[in-house]
């Protein structure tokens, strides 16, 4: 079947839908690399070993170095343990906004089973060889497990 477009607008429209909806879907400009499969093969050159029994409750890509995850986790789990790092301790009403912000309030984080929230963040180089990220944790203990928002940024330092 064949459409003919007799308006320059129509035809215009046309094409910079299609441009946009293959920018969308990842069409073309690609490095190359390739995409992780799932959520936590994402997570994994981020963190390392991902712990037994670790669930991604929600996932969100941002950009070539730039992704957000909350995941829940039986027990504790402390993925920056080999890098140096810097802690905060936040109120845990800070750690539900952020939940409910992120997930835009797809995600029952639990109640919180804590006085606090933990802060804490970190460098990491890129696995992708664009330099470094800053990764931040957010973590808190609920009665669902300890439920973590993790989020990579480009390094702002430029690293």
């Amino acid at each position: 079947m064949t459409v003919r477009c007799h308006s320059r607008a129509l035809r215009a429209g046309l094409i910079g839908g299609c441009l946009a909806l293959a920018a969308l879907v990842g069409c073309g400009g690609g490095a190359g690399r390739p995409l992780p499969t799932s959520p936590a093969e994402a997570l994994a050159p981020v963190v390392g070993p991902l712990p037994e029994g670790l669930e991604v409750l929600f996932h969100e890509p941002r950009g070539d170095a730039a992704a957000v995850w909350i995941v829940c986790i039986p027990g504790r789990w402390q993925p920056h343990d080999a890098a140096e790092h810097r802690h905060a301790t936040l109120p845990v009403n800070t750690f539900m906004n952020l939940v409910a912000a992120t997930a835009r309030g797809m995600v029952d984080p639990g109640r919180p089973a804590e006085e606090a929230c933990r802060y804490t963040e970190w460098r990491t180089d890129d696995s992708a060889g664009a330099g470094q990220r800053l990764v931040r944790a957010f973590q808190l203990a609920t009665d669902r497990g300890e439920v973590t928002v993790l989020e990579t940024l480009p390094d702002p330092a430029g690293g």
